[in-house]
């Protein structure tokens, strides 16, 4: 059986749009972009190399090219090679081209243009590439046309000293360009950096970051740079304007990066960037578009089409034609069909293969979408409701209806443990699985937590589906990870638990050291003991044995020490109760408990994990007391 059909191609046509006279034809590095004065109007602008006298020709210095680097057979310039900036035009709808533009660059990242509303074109270039020397520096600006790219004036300038790349330029609703550019220290002799970072410098995560640059006056000032995607190895990531008014970034893999996605929310005239989410399942596009109904439909160069229909969570594969052409571009256009340009071949010096440009014309039929799934993870109150208790619920939904016997599984890492090295309990935490109830929902009880005095002691938690088999139509998704403490305040009670550690101390509530005065004799007495018995304590301490039982008594009601064995024998719990090795699955008479699965790297049964110092490995030696008198009263 072949992958559900959602989404398929409706009306699909393939065909050239420039080709270049003389053969081998080196045409490449294609940006189309929507008229602003027109409706059903665009633009299209591309490289294309040529024989002829090249009159800006400048020998690049060896010391330049080895900043690069670059493979060898990359050579910027040629004395008898020019390198021109073709502009085309179509007044319906991307159909039909004409050549209304052409003029000489160096530039080879021309990839961001706009038009403005008096017909007007402008771009993002920089002169990366030309800066040989120490005394060059680089300049990131913006240039216009007032005659369809025939000619080009300097019209704004947006960083200098940095090399930039800009990569998108696109036009918001209320009129307001965003472009967006990665950008990095300027390199080569007498720069910041002596290389381009392929490889990051010493002590630096990564070199390069991605950023967005506003303009409300058609590109004549711009704010920013505001940093998107930080951190993350992105040089060709794409964004769209959700209805909501936000943007949407995505990274696909094509340049070696990972899958993820991030909302810039919208503000007024203010942009805020979002946390930066991982994509959950599908390949995510290097370009793509929104419908007016928050579809996005996207192409990779040589790959399938894609489409998502959560924002970018997840992409599933558009039935049809594939993406032929290489560095495409994709359009939604005023029609509401699309239109993909690409150019063939690959990164290719100029006479190796016969370039051109090329268009994918297509309409979609939506069949069908696929169900929206999500997962969420809540901690329960008690019964009484006036107290968070380590008992959690998953509750699984496909289309917001509630999915039952589908087995979710739930991760959990503890502080204090190797495990809690990783944000992600999944890496290095416990699993278990469980199967949901007719409610959707599956519980389950950290009841090592119950009994935890250690005031920092805490852990992680995640529950996550990944469809078997059967689930046909469903996806993999995952809650947020709840990070908790396993002692927690209690409602209208100011000091709910009398005693507790924190820091090698013993912390005691006023109302109980009043009680229990003999409790700091006692503590520093034994705090050194790892062992100790009732008899101990009775010799020790020089009192009876009625008021020793009822003080051990207390300690051990409280979870600060526990009796070992029938001899009188107590240890330390030192804010540990027991490993965390046994999760308990919360049963319902519907609902089955399926098999615990540790994670290869927890300590599992048998191993010590723990020893009675594992957390501190002696009390505080100049205040192992402290007496408090808690105010907090929760409401």
């Amino acid at each position: 059986m072949g992958e559900k059909v959602y989404v398929r191609m409706q009306d699909s046509s393939e065909s050239k749009v420039y080709v270049p006279e003389v053969h081998p034809g080196h045409s490449c590095w294609v940006s189309v972009w929507p008229s602003a004065a027109k409706k059903g109007e665009y633009y299209l602008s591309f490289h294309e190399k040529r024989k002829g006298n090249n009159p800006y020709y400048r020998p690049i210095p060896i010391e330049f090219y080895e900043s690069g680097p670059g493979p060898i057979k990359y050579p910027k310039e040629r004395k008898d090679v020019i390198t021109e900036q073709v502009v085309m035009h179509s007044k319906d709808n991307g159909h039909t081209w004409t050549e209304v533009g052409r003029s000489f660059t160096k530039a080879i990242n021309l990839f961001a243009f706009a038009s403005l509303p008096n017909g007007d074109i402008i771009r993002a270039i920089d002169n990366m590439i030309e800066c040989y020397y120490p005394e060059e520096q680089p300049e990131f600006k913006i240039q216009k046309s007032s005659d369809n790219g025939n000619t080009w004036e300097d019209y704004s300038l947006i960083l200098k000293g940095y090399y930039s790349m800009g990569y998108r330029m696109k036009r918001l609703r209320d009129g307001t360009l965003i472009l967006l550019s990665p950008y990095i220290e300027a390199f080569g002799p007498g720069k910041k950096m002596k290389k381009r970072a392929v490889a990051p410098r010493a002590n630096v995560r990564i070199e390069h970051q991605n950023a967005f640059y506003i303009s409300h006056n058609d590109g004549k000032n711009w704010s920013g740079p505001i940093t998107v995607l930080p951190g993350i190895d992105a040089w060709e990531p794409d964004f769209v304007e959700l209805a909501s008014g936000d943007l949407l970034v995505v990274n696909s893999s094509i340049q070696g990066g990972p899958q993820v996605r991030q909302y810039v929310y919208r503000t007024s005239n203010r942009f805020l960037p979002g946390p930066v989410y991982n994509i959950v399942s599908g390949r995510a596009p290097e370009t793509f578009v929104v419908t007016e109904n928050g579809l996005l439909v996207g192409a990779t160069r040589g790959n399938i089409y894609t489409f998502s229909s959560d924002e970018g969570e997840n992409w599933y594969e558009v039935a049809g034609d594939r993406t032929k052409g290489y560095q495409p571009m994709i359009t939604r256009l005023d029609d509401g069909s699309f239109l993909n340009m690409w150019h063939a071949g690959y990164d290719e010096i100029f006479g190796e293969s016969d370039q051109y440009i090329g268009k994918h014309e297509f309409k979609l039929e939506v069949v069908d979408l696929p169900k929206k799934m999500t997962i969420t993870i809540n901690r329960e109150m008690d019964k009484e409701k006036t107290q968070y208790i380590n008992l959690y619920t998953a509750a699984l939904k496909a289309d917001g209806k509630p999915l039952a016997g589908k087995k979710v599984k739930f991760a959990v890492s503890e502080r204090y443990t190797p495990a809690n090295a990783y944000l992600d309990p999944r890496v290095g935490g416990i699993i278990t699985e469980l199967l949901t109830d007719e409610n959707g929902e599956a519980k389950i009880h950290l009841a090592n937590f119950d009994n935890q005095r250690n005031i920092h002691y805490a852990h992680r938690i995640i529950a996550y589906y990944i469809p078997g088999e059967g689930d046909e139509g469903l996806k993999p998704c995952e809650s947020n990870i709840e990070f908790s403490y396993g002692i927690t305040p209690v409602r209208r009670c100011a000091n709910p638990h009398k005693v507790f550690w924190a820091n090698g101390k013993i912390y005691i509530v006023k109302e109980a050291i009043e009680k229990y005065p003999e409790l700091k004799t006692f503590i520093n007495i034994f705090r050194n003991n790892d062992i100790f018995t009732d008899d101990e304590v009775i010799k020790s301490m020089a009192i009876g044995r009625p008021r020793v039982e009822e003080i051990l008594g207390f300690l051990t009601g409280e979870f600060i020490i526990r009796k070992e064995d029938n001899n009188g024998k107590y240890i330390w719990l030192w804010g540990l109760v027991n490993p965390l090795i046994k999760m308990s699955p919360y049963v319902s008479p519907t609902q089955e408990s399926l098999s615990e699965s540790p994670n290869p790297m927890s300590y599992g049964p048998g191993k010590d994990r723990y020893s009675s110092r594992w957390l501190y490995h002696d009390f505080n030696k100049n205040e192992p007391i402290c007496i408090v008198d808690l105010e907090d009263d929760f409401v």
